[in-house]
């Protein structure tokens, strides 16, 4: 099982689906931090709409759980985990929720 950002068009409804984690990485390397962190937006990944009130939020706790990622994450796993990080940031980042809608699932 994983968990992926789907970005959906409003006008067409055309869906794309990027891969974020299994979950069992989501469990074992996503999740502590956020819970140690207080990151209510990343404990909720596995099921979450972002909506333009928490954009910034969203964003700022992955640079928050990126953070966390590179002091602490096993060696073997930060840079993929920190890749699949970016790669969040950079479509959150770029996306209007104006014309799209962005959940993960």
């Amino acid at each position: 099982m994983a968990i992926d950002l789907c970005k959906e068009s409003k006008k067409s409804r055309d869906l794309t689906f990027t891969p974020v984690c299994t979950a069992n990485t989501f469990v074992t390397y996503w999740l502590p931090p956020a819970k140690e962190l207080g990151l209510q937006m990343i404990e909720c990944l596995p099921a979450l709409v972002i909506r333009q009130e928490f954009k910034d939020q969203f964003i700022e706790e992955l640079y928050q759980l990126r953070n966390w990622i590179e002091l602490y994450a096993p060696a073997d796993l930060r840079e993929s985990i920190l890749e699949s990080i970016e790669q969040l940031v950079d479509i959150v980042t770029s996306t209007s929720l104006d014309e799209y809608e962005l959940s993960t699932g």
